[in-house]
């Protein structure tokens, strides 16, 4: 199988918390800021940015990667072992960009029960679903598409 690549969703409140963080010193030292400290920030944040824009998660074969900036975080899953795709608003840490995630769930090659095994966020999630599926389909997937103004959580682009 070609290699797919799927990217991260990225979540406007993720983004909004971020600016918050940086912004939110230069506003309150705002008398006392030197140039130097405001290049700093902006560097951080763009920093940030650049990373939650690399974010990646490529199928290849049977294994799921999960990249950043070119680099595999968590090793690789195997597609075969996959029994769960579960909606997840988890805020643990995690390779998403976003606060609406698909939770991975693999089988255990030695215990046979069912372990969280990574938190993700792919933008095209029904394609990302489909083509996990067309190389298991026993993966069961329990995902809502409820929608909302006020499920903030859900504010991706």
């Amino acid at each position: 199988m070609k290699k797919k690549v799927f990217r991260s969703r990225i979540s406007i409140l993720l983004l909004l918390f971020i600016l918050a963080a940086v912004l939110l010193p230069i506003l309150l030292i705002a008398p006392h800021i030197d140039v130097t400290t405001i290049l700093v920030l902006f560097t951080i944040l763009l920093f940030f940015m650049v990373l939650i824009a690399a974010i990646r998660y490529e199928i290849e074969g049977y294994a799921l990667s999960i990249k950043c900036c070119g680099i595999t975080f968590g090793g690789k899953i195997d597609v075969r072992f996959i029994c769960l795709l579960k909606r997840s608003y988890n805020p643990l840490s995690s390779l998403a960009a976003s606060l609406k995630r698909l939770a991975v769930y693999q089988t255990g090659k030695f215990s046979g029960k069912a372990a969280l095994c990574a938190l993700i966020s792919p933008a095209n999630e029904k394609e990302f679903v489909e083509t996990l599926k067309g190389l298991n389909p026993s993966i069961n997937v329990i995902i809502s598409d409820k929608t909302g103004w006020w499920r903030f959580w859900d504010w991706d682009c």
